[in-house]
């Protein structure tokens, strides 16, 4: 009928993967982001060949100002 309805259009989202089980499946082991359980990003993010950290949402989007040497951030 060309029309979606609420339940179809819920139902393509649930099959997607998560932003941050996406980009860990296909990122190296030392660049490959930290996720919580559902597949989204943890708030404090880490780069360990650089020894940097930072702060992020959810989708992962960091947020200004964050970055530092040390892994004891208040995100």
């Amino acid at each position: 009928d060309n029309v979606i309805n609420s339940f179809e259009w819920c139902g393509c989202f649930s099959n997607a993967e998560r932003p941050c089980a996406a980009v860990r499946r296909r990122s190296p082991p030392d660049v490959a982001p930290v996720c919580d359980s559902r597949g989204y990003y943890k708030n404090i993010q880490c780069h360990r060949g650089l020894g940097l950290c930072w702060c992020v949402d959810s989708h992962g989007v960091e947020f200004s100002g964050t970055r530092t040497r040390s892994t004891k951030l208040d995100c």
